[in-house]
Formats: structure tokens, sequence, C-alpha cells
């Protein structure tokens, strides 16, 4: 039985107008419903993820991963941070730095 299912926003759950369509909504609250859990994993920041959590029927400790995996949130609680240093950047502009 899958018991966790973490959905891409973007080109996945909704489409270019933003939009989540009605078969992908059916399709996670049934999944919620029969008691799955779901994240939600996205570019995105936490606001641009709200209306799609929102539509969704998503609770407020829902984890989102946003930012491109940057943050992790539930709710209103942060659990992971990882951004680039200074020096990141500047190694990945040199070249020097190569991140998968």
């Amino acid at each position: 039985m899958i018991k966790l299912n973490a959905l891409d926003v973007d080109g996945t759950l909704v489409d270019a107008n933003n939009v989540v369509s009605p078969a992908n909504e059916r399709a996670v609250k049934k999944a919620i419903s029969r008691g799955m859990k779901v994240v939600l994993a996205t570019g995105r920041h936490r606001g641009g993820a709200k209306k799609v959590m929102e539509v969704l029927g998503l609770c407020p400790e829902t984890l989102l991963i946003a930012n491109n995996g940057a943050l992790i949130y539930s709710g209103n609680q942060l659990l992971w941070k990882d951004f680039l240093t200074p020096d990141d950047v500047d190694g990945v502009i040199r070249g020097d730095v190569i991140y998968k």
C-alpha cells in the first residue's frame, strides 16, 4: 500500500494557467480520504503554493518542499533550510563547483 505521495506542482498538478485540473483535484482528495499522506514539492516559494494547497484541501501542516528543495515546511514551521553560500555561488559561476 502506498502511504505517501510527493507531488510536483508546476506542469504536474497545475497547468500553464496555474489551474488544478478537476481530475487532479479528485485524485488527490480521493488519496487523502484513503489515508495517504501528500507532500508538495515545488520550485515555488511557500506563498506561491498556498492556492494549490487550498484547492486540493490539504491541511496547513502538509509538508511542503519549496524553493527547489532549499526550504521544507510543515505549516508555519520551517523544518529544513539549505541555501547556497555566497562562496558556493561564486564557485558555480566560475565553474569550480558543480551541483547535481
